[in-house]
């Protein structure tokens, strides 16, 4: 009986514990205002300047600039998401940020200098016959820096194929 009694002591301690370790560490995370986030993070890089800011739904991207990179920070219901750095001299200076849980996101983001791409056309195939697949297509000869946000449903495969069309 003494044992039973120690046993129900010793696993009501290890839950509460668990309970209390879960309420400290699980808070959620604070929101964030996009700007104010961008601006802090880079606040020692005195090159850096926001160049593009755009929305799709509860996305949010914000690309910047310095001398040698492009920077998109991503941006979900107001908490930070993700980002990715794109050097600008190189022969892939327009990329695609790629995520896939609930939904498939694809952001494509870059420097297009010089006009150096005409379009591009990023590909996503589907993962059953309901979802077929996908040809997304954008001029963006005019465009010098590039921030698109494709949020879809989940019948399409985790990773586009982004194809830059030379002028």
């Amino acid at each position: 009986m003494k044992n039973r009694f120690t046993f129900k002591l010793i696993a009501l301690g290890v839950l509460a514990v668990a309970l209390i370790s879960l309420a400290v560490f699980m808070k959620p995370m604070p929101k964030v205002e996009p700007e104010q986030y961008v601006k802090e993070k880079y606040s020692d890089n005195s090159e850096y300047s926001n160049v593009l800011h755009t929305k799709n739904g509860s996305y949010e991207a914000i690309l910047g600039e310095d001398q040698e990179k492009v920077y998109m920070e991503l941006f979900r219901d107001g908490e930070y998401f993700g980002g990715k750095t794109i050097v600008k001299d190189t022969q892939y200076s327009v990329d695609v940020y790629q995520f896939q849980q609930y939904e498939v996101l694809q952001v494509v983001c870059g420097y297009n200098q010089d006009a150096k791409f005409a379009s591009y056309k990023l590909k996503l195939s589907g993962t059953s016959a309901a979802g077929g697949s996908v040809c997304i297509q954008k001029e963006i000869k005019e465009d010098k820096y590039i921030l698109d946000i494709y949020s879809l449903d989940t019948r399409y495969i985790f990773t586009g194929d982004l194809e830059l069309i030379k002028s």
